[in-house]
């Protein structure tokens, strides 16, 4: 089993590698110990740091990972690592857990990016559901950015032809529209259409729209359209 260094502190059992990453800053160690502890119970494999500059130092390094930050950590305050977290991992959701807590506070930290304020002291099944939540926050987020990876890479192998049919298609055209556009026959239209098709090992053509709107070529489109009107 791999281990987990605690800044300052012994090494501690981390779960099995599958397990859900979760980073943990906050300077109170029994806190800190606490925290682990439980998510390490619930299937989670916790990482912590007894300082907001330990993080950061670590960061770029570190497993992309929901940060469950308490706001008044040593080193940086917390809504100043906050905004550190969100501008180096702006994909990575931040839970703000206080002791300090109040209405502006729990405003602030919102509006700085968390997605979730935590007063201390917590129940067990607060925390539990806030980190559920951050996880799955980032799962769908890293799973839209592959969609998106993917239908860029698809979109890419096409002729400039095709992607051209594929965008009039996706700003809802017809073939014969197409056809006037682009000044080619219906027939060639539809030949392009095919293989468009085929290049994007799209079965449907909601799939091939669908592709062309994770890829942006459908918004590519229409700002030319604008900028052209």
């Amino acid at each position: 089993m791999p281990s987990i260094a605690e800044p300052g502190g012994r090494r501690m059992r981390a779960g099995p590698a599958h397990h859900p990453t979760v980073h943990v800053v906050d300077d109170d160690a029994q806190v800190r110990r606490a925290v682990w502890f439980l998510l390490e119970s619930a299937g989670y494999a916790p990482r912590v740091f007894a300082c907001g500059d330990d993080l950061l130092a670590e960061l770029d390094e570190l497993p992309l990972a929901p940060v469950l930050v308490d706001l008044c950590p040593p080193g940086f305050a917390g809504f100043d690592l906050l905004d550190q977290v969100r501008q180096r991992t702006p994909t990575v959701p931040v839970v703000v857990m206080s002791g300090h807590g109040d209405v502006a506070c729990a405003v602030r930290a919102m509006k700085s990016g968390a997605i979730d304020f935590i007063e201390k002291p917590f129940a067990d099944d607060t925390l539990l559901t806030a980190v559920a939540t951050a996880t799955g926050v980032l799962a769908r987020t890293l799973a839209q950015g592959e969609a998106q990876r993917d239908a860029t890479r698809r979109i890419a192998a096409l002729s400039a032809r095709e992607k051209e049919v594929l965008a009039s298609l996706a700003a809802g055209k017809s073939n014969k529209v197409i056809a006037f556009d682009l000044a080619l026959s219906i027939r060639t239209v539809e030949m392009h259409r095919v293989r468009m098709m085929r290049h994007l090992a799209a079965r449907t053509l909601a799939e091939a729209l669908r592709l062309a709107h994770l890829a942006g070529l459908d918004m590519a489109i229409t700002r030319r359209e604008r900028a052209g009107g």
